[in-house]
């Protein structure tokens, strides 16, 4: 008990060392800490700035192109990407995690031993010169297989990805992509659906045959599904540039809201030489991935908690004036009817 109290203090002024150095406040900070003052409160928000650190890359340039592919202007890419030493190991798991529940086809199943009828023996046991079997049905004939074949659904594993290691992985690739990124003013307003039209525009921003290469076009508001019968859903007819695009081979065509894990955004920014990006899409992605204060890595009660605060400063209350004002109810129902009806009649005079 005697030898308890210095380890405690020593240790708890080396977490105010730490989260002195993180935040930047240098040696100054740790005394302060060691006395009970302001350093522990450092320390903890530097444990927390640790959990889940807010790494941004270079800042990279991305062009801004009219839909005749003239450049117009620049808008800075900054989103939060993981660090160099473990961004390809995280995404590489990220993306096979992804591609084993979703695209792996676990339909085949063969049937095992258990699966088949017994069946008659192919011969006697002895005196044929052969070897000894049971039955016809018997994994070397090739009629069963044993455990290690596919056996469909059950062999399929309940694979987990966290949240915001997805989220992660999506910027981290999106940012990593800046040098085949485009930016383009007006695509949102394409109100014609003309494959041919769109073919040409994108060999003009990209220098590439629509269909050469796999490619990425993320717009706001235009999306459109394809029809498990032919064909396309109802309401992708109200995108022409769904429209225009949906034969184009190796395009496809996504929404800020889809770059999400809920969607295949990871699957589709990695397979994606070119990103083509609307104007309106880039900022709506940059509000969600930037690195200080992108909404990807907030909780929804965080985010709930915001927009409240918010409604608050814009709609002020005096709390003490509605206690007031609530203590001048009558206490029963039928008084407060009685209370109410006279207010009305004051009112009305």
């Amino acid at each position: 008990a005697e030898g308890f109290a210095p380890r405690a203090a020593a240790a708890g002024l080396g977490l105010a060392a730490l989260g002195a150095l993180v935040l930047g406040r240098g040696a100054a900070a740790a005394p302060t800490a060691a006395r009970g003052g302001s350093g522990q409160s450092a320390s903890v928000v530097a444990l927390a700035s640790l959990k889940y650190p807010k790494r941004g890359a270079t800042p990279q340039a991305i062009p801004v192109l009219d839909l005749n592919g003239e450049k117009i202007g620049e808008e800075t890419l900054d989103l939060h990407v993981l660090s160099k030493e473990t961004a390809n190991y995280v995404v590489h798991g990220a993306a096979r995690i992804w591609s084993y529940m979703n695209l792996r086809d676990f339909s085949r199943k063969l049937p095992r031993k258990s699966d088949v009828p017994t069946g008659r023996k192919p011969w006697a046991q002895k005196g044929s010169g052969r070897a000894r079997h049971g039955t016809l049905y018997s994994p070397l004939f090739g009629k069963s297989y044993s455990n290690q074949k596919p056996n469909g659904l059950n062999d399929k594993r309940n694979l987990k990805i966290k949240r915001i290691t997805h989220c992660q992985c999506i910027s981290t690739v999106l940012q990593s992509k800046w040098r085949c990124m485009y930016i383009v003013q007006g695509l949102e307003e394409w109100d014609q659906a003309r494959q041919g039209d769109l073919e040409k525009m994108i060999k003009k921003i990209t220098g590439r045959k629509p269909g050469t290469r796999s490619m990425l076009m993320i717009t706001r508001k235009h999306y459109g599904e394809e029809s498990q019968n032919g064909g396309t859903k109802s309401f992708s007819y109200d995108s022409p540039l769904y429209m225009s695009a949906r034969l184009i081979p190796r395009l496809e065509l996504r929404r800020p809201r889809d770059m999400d894990p809920d969607g295949d955004g990871l699957w589709q920014a990695l397979k994606g030489r070119h990103i083509i990006i609307s104007r309106e899409a880039f900022f709506d992605l940059q509000a969600k991935f930037n690195p200080k204060d992108g909404w990807a890595w907030k909780t929804t009660r965080d985010i709930l908690v915001e927009q409240l605060q918010i409604l608050a400063k814009e709609f002020p209350m005096d709390r003490n004036a509605e206690i007031d004002k609530c203590r001048e109810l009558p206490i029963l129902l039928e008084d407060r009817v009685e209370w109410a009806k006279q207010k009305r009649e004051e009112e009305a005079a």
